[in-house]
């Protein structure tokens, strides 16, 4: 059962802007992204998270400067929410010199060490034993602080995804475990691939398990923040499933003829930016003019964006094995051999 949007009488004006904001500035930046790309100027694969930015929103309105979190290869969101350079972000999708890892990560590796926001790794579910370790320094290191790992529904079915969830539950790490819920895994329906309910995993385990409507930041909020507090106050692990129907291709030109019609427009329809947008109208807080404000200030940043990353350099040829190990070199390049 999904949660119902109950937390409109207990959120302060200054947190509801400030997820409309952050809402607002992850689905123009990946707006902004798609079209550099359809212009050949994005290197390589992009994955957009357009209609999940009320998971990363909500969530990550409860972070702190000590927490840490992981994305999935759609990273773009949570970096957004964790505060990361704009610029430096959109130099690294288009693979250029400045990019915050120097243009060699790109869209599907956006992160920076010193934000606390780490790339996505290569494998599905890869994160969440990192998560889980990183869970287990704050833990160690009595810093209070909480890491969140993001990861869809079908990484779920990993071996990985179990032993970490375990050894978290059985540790009381602070550490919640965001899966987020699109219904597809590439091209394969949930139906097809993962057996009984969702929620079950979460009991297995003993920890909490709460389905949380994704495309409402409001409920988004409210659910992560009982997950969030519980990690923080020592209590363990949590396992909060944001129910997000996957309005778009897996990746950005993904002609998506293996879905059903209906299905895919009943997707797209739950757009959460205009229902977050109605939801802080009735609350009172939003009007049309800040509004208006908040729209012109996420254009001007997204803007800047843009040209800084187009204007940054291309990388340096001869800095291309920096960061790898000299046995590698060799393999990558034989001409290195001695």
């Amino acid at each position: 059962m999904v949660t119902a949007p109950t937390a409109s009488n207990r959120i302060g004006t200054e947190v509801a802007l400030g997820m409309l904001r952050t809402m607002l500035l992850i689905r123009r930046f990946e707006e902004a992204m798609v079209d550099l790309y359809q212009r050949n100027l994005i290197p390589g694969f992009i994955h957009p998270a357009i209609g999940e930015e009320a998971v990363h929103a909500g969530v990550q309105a409860h972070l702190r400067g000590v927490d840490h979190v992981a994305a999935t290869h759609r990273g773009h969101g949570p970096a957004i929410a964790k505060g990361l350079d704009l610029q430096g972000m959109m130099a690294e999708v288009l693979g250029r010199r400045d990019g915050l890892l120097g243009g060699r990560g790109g869209s599907l590796h956006v992160g920076d060490w010193t934000q606390r926001c780490l790339p996505a790794s290569p494998l599905v579910g890869g994160n969440i034993a990192t998560m889980t370790g990183v869970a287990l320094a704050h833990r160690d290191s009595g810093d209070g602080g909480v890491a969140v790992a993001y990861f869809g529904d079908g990484a779920l079915n990993r071996g990985s995804c179990h032993e970490a969830v375990n050894l978290a539950a059985i540790w009381r790490l602070p550490v919640v475990f965001a899966v987020i819920d699109n219904g597809w895994a590439i091209s394969v329906p949930r139906s097809y691939a993962t057996a009984g309910a969702l929620p079950d995993r979460a009991r297995a385990y003993g920890i909490p398990g709460e389905v949380v409507d994704g495309k409402d930041v409001l409920a988004c909020y409210e659910g992560a923040g009982n997950a969030v507090a519980r990690a923080r106050d020592g209590g363990g692990p949590s396992m909060l499933f944001f129910d997000c129907p996957r309005g778009y291709g897996h990746e950005e030109g993904d002609a998506q003829e293996y879905r059903d019609r209906a299905e895919y427009d009943a997707a797209r329809a739950r757009d959460p930016i205009p229902a977050a947008i109605a939801t802080l109208r009735a609350m009172g807080v939003l009007t049309d003019e800040l509004l208006t404000e908040l729209r012109q200030d996420v254009e001007s940043q997204v803007s800047r964006a843009v040209r800084f990353g187009m204007e940054s350099p291309e990388p340096d040829g001869a800095e291309a094995f920096k960061f790898v190990r000299p046995s590698q070199q060799q393999d990558i390049n034989p001409g290195t051999k001695s």
